[in-house]
């Protein structure tokens, strides 16, 4: 096999994909496809600092901001932390798996956005 890069994560982020298509969109859940999230991260350029996600859903922007702190030529580990949140356990495991295949970690955890500041993001925020 002539395969570079992250094998395991690219076969997640495939797998991911194909799953949220065969889901659909039930409950305003939504799946943010990879091209877009790397827009999004190529605007925001994350160079370094924490990279907060709201709704983190399978944790595409997590993976995709570690991408472009690599592409700069530094550890991701060492520039950058994510904090997510998102309401479904399920979809929080998901998160936490797919930043396990690809060798990252945060701090991920249940809760809705709209009502609840788990991470303490907003009010009196240091960011």
């Amino acid at each position: 096999m002539d395969v570079q890069g992250d094998v395991f994560g690219k076969i997640y982020e495939y797998f991911l994909g194909k799953f949220a298509m065969s889901e659909g969109t039930r409950g305003g859940e939504f799946f943010t496809p990879t091209t877009l999230v790397k827009l999004i991260v190529e605007i925001i350029e994350p160079y370094h600092g924490r990279v907060f996600d709201p709704a983190n859903g399978s944790g595409g922007m997590f993976v995709q901001s570690a991408n472009f702190v690599a592409r700069h030529k530094k550890n991701p580990s060492a520039e950058i932390s994510v904090l997510g949140q998102e309401k479904v356990a399920e979809t929080v495991r998901l998160c936490k798996m797919n930043l396990a295949v690809h060798g990252l970690a945060g701090d991920i955890r249940q809760g809705n956005s709209y009502y609840e500041d788990i991470h303490r993001c907003v009010a009196g925020s240091t960011l």
